[in-house]
């Protein structure tokens, strides 16, 4: 599969939030991400075609990207986002889209509940609706977020290696994934807690909801 090289924003006169899909740069554009044989090692970005997406408001004010390859998109609810599902009331991503990323990524194992929620947002990014503001060529990542998943990572393994033998920090291992690296916390995609509160867990079920209504009547009546 080919993958196109993308400058600039979206936008230009786009009377609806838009999408339009694409693909990062090829593995062999540098050294970052390969092992010594050549093999792809990254964790996150392997295999994500990056859908991008514009608001309204900013449609003046961003560069047009020419012969962008990929069909036209509207951002929308999506149900069954499994692994993103906070980005279910509006998403630039399909549920197969995050089925197919999920499914090519390396297993991670000996991950801390908060490396694994850091891991799964990160992988997560190209279901944003917000990608006007960190993402030009490749996503910009704030610094403060590289930082937290070392150190919520570094034991963790993948392909056989810690992510702290791999990488020796934070930037490094962010560099690794194809991502750019920014200080500070504005134009960069940064770490969201929220999304992994309870708030965000999938309802019950209606079988569920259904026999909790009934112990509630037995109760009830025994009373």
């Amino acid at each position: 599969m080919s993958w196109e090289d993308i400058s600039g924003f979206l936008g230009n006169k786009m009377s609806k939030r838009e999408c339009r899909e694409s693909r990062p740069e090829q593995s062999g554009e540098s050294g970052l991400g390969l092992d010594p044989n050549g093999f792809d090692t990254r964790l996150v970005s392997k295999g994500i075609g990056m859908i991008y997406c514009v608001e309204e408001s900013r449609s003046s004010t961003i560069q047009a990207v020419p012969n962008l390859p990929g069909a036209d998109r509207v951002s929308s609810p999506e149900s069954s986002l499994i692994n993103c599902s906070w980005y279910a009331s509006n998403a630039c991503c399909k549920r197969t889209e995050v089925t197919s990323v999920f499914g090519e990524m390396y297993p991670l194992y000996g991950a801390s509940k908060e490396c694994s929620d850091r891991i799964n947002y990160l992988m997560c990014y190209f279901c944003s609706p917000e990608q006007y503001i960190w993402y030009n060529r490749k996503a910009f990542i704030c610094e403060d977020y590289c930082n937290t998943v070392y150190e919520h990572c570094w034991a963790a393994e993948y392909n056989g290696t810690a992510i702290g033998q791999r990488y020796e920090s934070g930037t490094e291992f962010c560099l690794g994934q194809r991502f750019e690296v920014v200080g500070g916390t504005t134009n960069c995609f940064k770490f969201d807690p929220t999304v992994f509160s309870q708030s965000y867990h999938q309802k019950p079920s209606l079988l569920l909801t259904l026999l909790a209504s009934f112990l509630i009547g037995l109760l009830v009546l025994v009373q």
